[in-house]
């Protein structure tokens, strides 16, 4: 079943974080707050490295005299 409220609407309504609706054919779905944005997102992992010093001239050999001189300049 959807979601149930007895003798006050408004509060159901008010209350952001809770889902709202039926599920499947019986209601609009729970579309909001969090269920709504897990109802229509896609979730994807997302990683980042940020390369600072050696790290980056062992990555990019061929550039190592520019890293070095770029680095210089940014001090």
């Amino acid at each position: 079943s959807g979601s149930l409220c007895v003798n006050d609407t408004m509060k159901q309504f008010s209350q952001l974080q809770l889902p709202l609706g039926g599920v499947g054919q019986s209601g609009s779905g729970r579309y909001r707050g969090r269920f709504g944005v897990e109802a229509l997102s896609y979730e994807k992992s997302v990683t980042k490295r940020y390369f600072v010093g050696k790290d980056l001239m062992e990555m990019m050999p061929p550039y190592e005299k520019a890293f070095r001189w770029l680095k210089k300049f940014m001090r």
